[in-house]
């Protein structure tokens, strides 16, 4: 089999827990795994499951098994921006525990904040999910993406890094 594995994969939920990911990250160091996640901005699949939004109290006790995101991200906001990040890597419980609790706090007032919306005017959150939608994006930012490889997106160092 040749090296590395390629992954491309559009509007993925999270896919696994702490321990998935540490292997994940292994095997892309050691360069025998790639991984390209392509997401719509305000995709609400690509958020879940976030059981780390439940409670500060599930994230501080059951850390190794809120699902988290694997790879590189690229995020499409329109037809004519996106961007693309590495998943950081965080070997501190703390630092990745703080981080998921201030995640917790901007999601729980999101959600808040959106409820009026929901019941009052049928907000679609599923609208950016829609494969049409991710071929617009995908095909509006072609111009930026067609000379890109994903060895060579894997060998940039000035890529930004997200915490999930």
């Amino acid at each position: 089999m040749p090296k590395p594995v390629s992954c491309i994969n559009i509007a993925s939920p999270k896919v696994g827990s702490m321990s998935f990911r540490r292997a994940f990250q292994s095997l892309e160091h050691t360069q025998q795994l790639r991984c390209l996640r392509i997401a719509n901005h305000k995709d609400i699949v690509t958020l879940l499951p976030d059981r780390g939004s439940l409670s500060c109290i599930y994230i501080m006790c059951c850390q190794s098994n809120v699902y988290r995101h694997v790879g590189m991200e690229l995020k499409l906001y329109s037809a004519t921006k996106m961007s693309l990040s590495k998943t950081a890597e965080s070997k501190s419980y703390f630092r990745i525990f703080f981080r998921d609790w201030r995640r917790q706090v901007k999601n729980s007032a999101i959600m808040v904040l959106s409820l009026p919306f929901v019941c009052c005017c049928r907000v679609d959150f599923l609208k950016y999910h829609g494969c049409d939608e991710y071929m617009e994006r995908i095909v509006g930012n072609c111009r930026e993406l067609e000379y890109q490889t994903l060895n060579g997106l894997y060998e940039k160092e000035d890529l930004e890094t997200s915490a999930d």
